[in-house]
């Protein structure tokens, strides 16, 4: 008796798969909190962004002309996805990509840093910027470039993708700010990450379904095997179809009896283990 006493107080070790399988499902949870709560900024942003989403400091957008083309080893192509992140005015310099609020246009614009910024009398900051393509098709361009002052920084561009921008213009078309001077609307990627949220909510859905239905099935072979090895221990035989159904009728009361007792059993562990550490504590 007390062997089976020191048994059962033993705690049970959770197998290698086991713990694989919680370390995923962790990852997976703290991915999607994650995501939501990019989502989140990214709307909240708009407004105060000139109508362009930001999260952690972040912005994305894609290139919609030809007007940063060029020689430059940070030039890009119309169709290029670019990052830009939130930094102070202070930090601009010449030679810099940045992406600013273009009244001319009354949308996004990104364009190289021309000459040194300059802050005047008010400590307000002053720029000018152009693009690397003297030649572009885009008719945005102009010989003088653009002055501007530091309230419509939007950010300074740190990476750029021509794959990035590729997917953006798919999943996010307006994501390159030039809709905003038809609408007023701005740039908007908030639904980049809603649409790569999907890809691990299927994913843990696909994979608990399947978990579930294995378990099931698992569950319903071990009864179906342990009925039979108790139907041929009392005597009944199961090729008789009216007494083997009686008899399985009665032992999966049982069974479903048994697994009660041992929630209210497990239920009432819990709650004297909750009990004692409150008494310890």
């Amino acid at each position: 008796m007390e062997e089976v006493t020191k048994q059962e107080e033993t705690p049970k070790k959770l197998s290698a798969g086991k713990i694989v399988s919680y370390v995923i499902d962790g990852i997976l949870v703290l991915f999607i909190l994650f995501v939501i709560s990019v989502q989140i900024q990214m709307v909240a942003s708009r407004n105060s962004n000139f109508g362009v989403p930001r999260a952690y400091g972040l912005s994305f957008m894609y290139v919609a002309t030809d007007s940063m083309q060029g020689d430059q080893p940070d030039s890009f192509n119309k169709g290029t996805g670019i990052v830009i992140k939130q930094v102070n005015q202070s930090e601009i310099k010449l030679g810099d990509v940045v992406t600013f609020y273009d009244e001319r246009i009354k949308a996004p614009n990104t364009h190289r840093i021309f000459e040194e910024p300059t802050i005047d009398e008010n400590n307000v900051y002053h720029f000018h910027t152009m693009g690397d393509n003297a030649k572009s098709e885009s008719g945005s361009y102009s010989s003088l470039g653009e002055f501007w002052t530091g309230d419509k920084l939007i950010g300074k561009v740190i990476a750029h993708n021509d794959a990035f921008g590729a997917i953006l213009s798919v999943i996010s078309p307006t994501a390159s700010g030039m809709k905003s001077a038809v609408d007023g609307k701005g740039a908007n990627t908030s639904w980049v990450f809603p649409v790569i949220l999907l890809i691990p909510i299927a994913g843990i859905t696909v994979v608990t379904i399947i978990d579930f239905l294995k378990k099931a099935k698992k569950q319903r072979l071990a009864e179906e095997a342990e009925i039979h090895a108790a139907m041929l221990e009392a005597g009944v035989d199961p090729n008789n179809e009216e007494d083997a159904t009686y008899f399985e009728q009665k032992y999966r009361f049982k069974i479903e009896f048994r697994e009660q007792l041992a929630k209210e059993k497990a239920k009432k562990k819990k709650q004297f283990e909750k009990e004692l550490r409150k008494k310890k504590g």
